[in-house]
């Protein structure tokens, strides 16, 4: 919200962005608040990749580092994304291969 009132140029903004990225990933480490181990960890991820994509955009950098960066940051967020999708057709395949066991358990019987 500050980056969009503020714009990215005003050092305020920077500061209040990686303090904030900071603040909550160190937060998640210190108290772990989910309960199960895989959403843990990947909370965990994205706040990681959200800190280095404000990071990234904070920090000034050569132009013949922007192609390496670039494609770094896009291959954290489309992990992010892999793994979410994969997690929410987790299920799905459970259920088709439950189908599937007892579908060969009956025909064996």
């Amino acid at each position: 919200m500050l980056i969009t009132l503020l714009g990215w140029d005003d050092p305020l903004t920077k500061l209040t962005a990686i303090g904030t990225a900071v603040f909550f990933l160190t937060l998640h480490v210190k108290f772990s608040p989910m309960k199960c181990p895989f959403e843990q960890r990947l909370q965990l991820f994205s706040l990681a990749v959200i800190f280095i994509n404000v990071l990234v955009a904070a920090v000034p950098m050569s132009n013949s580092y922007g192609n390496i960066i670039s494609i770094g940051i896009i291959t954290l967020d489309a992990g992010i994304m892999v793994i979410v999708s994969g997690e929410a057709i987790r299920p799905l395949y459970r259920y088709v291969k439950g189908k599937c066991q007892r579908r060969r358990h009956m025909q064996l019987d």
